[in-house]
């Protein structure tokens, strides 16, 4: 296998996954919006599956949406670089770092809506998360002996907005927290430890081993976008039960929560 193969893979990949956000995000807001769909949409599935298609909060098409840009700007940053654009040399492919700010940044935005985010927060986070990229991309350009101030403030970037969103969620239970992990996982393990390895910073794997880790790190956010889609909630019941929450007296356990 060569980098132009990966490359390529990854270009057709998400030129793929593009095509496929965009047209559900159209499908599922044209079925919201048409009484004369709902009803064909009834009529092939039973009233009752219907109703749980059409039952899904509207912050799915948001997410649909910035998911499509998000592998939008990741195909152009592979078939740009298929192309020997983004590339310098055999060891420096920048146009990946590049695309990583883009990417993180969609990726974050989704998840500060998945978790009901208040808003004080969720206009700074997303973009928090892509300075951590920018890091890395700045990194690009620096020779490796003069790099561990950005790695280390790359990283930082990435770890303290991920406690910020963990901490000011409003989305409560089990899976928003699930979903905030792995985001974490992506960023750290998927972007920031392959990026040290390779011969951009220590050397320890080869730049073909590096774009690799790189495109099933890229692939694992496909899927994390699928499983946001499929368990959106609305966030206003959400913030409703939160405001009741505080609203309530000592002791705590009288507030019982009863979202799921």
């Amino acid at each position: 296998m060569s980098t132009a193969t990966v490359l390529q893979a990854g270009a057709w990949i998400f030129s793929g996954f593009t095509l496929v956000a965009l047209a559900a995000a159209f499908i599922y807001q044209a079925l919201r919006d048409s009484n004369r769909l709902q009803r064909y949409l009834s009529k092939a599935l039973t009233a009752e599956k219907a109703a749980v298609i059409l039952g899904k909060p509207l912050v799915l098409v948001a997410i649909l949406m910035v998911a499509a840009v998000g592998f939008f700007v990741k195909a152009v940053a592979y078939w740009a670089m298929f192309y020997g654009v983004g590339v310098t040399g055999p060891n420096n492919f920048w146009g990946n770092q590049l695309g990583w700010i883009f990417y993180v940044y969609f990726s974050a935005l989704a998840l500060c809506w998945y978790v009901c985010m208040r808003e004080d927060w969720l206009v700074s986070i997303p973009y928090a998360f892509a300075a951590g990229a920018g890091a890395f991309f700045a990194n690009a350009f620096v020779a490796p002996a003069n790099q561990l101030a950005l790695v280390i403030l790359g990283g930082a970037m990435f770890l303290l907005p991920l406690i910020f969103v963990g901490t000011f969620k409003v989305r409560p239970r089990w899976l928003s927290m699930f979903m905030i992990i792995l985001f974490g996982l992506v960023l750290l393990v998927g972007y920031g430890l392959p990026y040290v390895l390779s011969p951009l910073y220590t050397n320890s794997i080869t730049i073909l081993t590096a774009l690799i880790w790189y495109l099933v790190t890229d692939c694992v956010v496909i899927v994390w976008f699928v499983v946001m889609a499929f368990t959106a909630i609305e966030c206003a019941e959400s913030m409703k039960q939160m405001m009741s929450d505080l609203a309530c007296t000592p002791p705590p356990k009288a507030c019982a929560r009863k979202m799921n």
